[in-house]
């Protein structure tokens, strides 16, 4: 009897996060995510649930669910980031291109490019993360 055998494509990427930044609150419509804290700490916030995950943790942030994550500490850390399926990758190409355009027609089509890849921002839950954990609000 044969064995089946499924193959799940991703894209790997390493990202280093300073101390006090935080990345936007979001959802995705259509990808998993799993980071992997390399050196540092993070914390993190995935729906409801805020945990810490030092060097060492995997965090698994589903499709559908909303997350961010940050540096608490005071040096950098960095974390391995994995997304599947891949395709959501090219949003970071799209977005650096869109954000060295004027600051008038770069809003419109970032939100057009959130809409293109499935992608919904929560900065409703930054004001109270930025208080609580001494962060910098990467929308001031």
């Amino acid at each position: 009897m044969p064995q089946e055998k499924q193959v799940i494509h991703s894209r790997l990427w390493s990202l280093p996060i300073t101390p006090g930044s935080i990345v936007v609150p979001h959802t995705h419509s259509r990808e998993d995510e799993v980071t992997y804290v390399i050196e540092g700490e993070i914390g993190v916030k995935i729906g409801d649930q805020v945990v810490t995950a030092p060097s060492g943790s995997y965090v698994f942030k589903p499709r559908n669910v909303p997350h961010t994550f940050w540096n608490p500490g005071t040096r950098d850390a960095r974390t391995l980031e994995t997304i599947a399926p891949p395709d959501f990758a090219s949003y970071f190409e799209e977005l650096s291109k869109i954000l060295s355009e004027p600051c008038s027609s770069a809003k419109r089509k970032e939100s057009e490019l959130d809409e293109k890849y499935g992608l919904t921002n929560h900065p409703e839950w930054l004001p109270e993360l930025v208080r609580e954990y001494k962060l910098k609000n990467p929308l001031s």
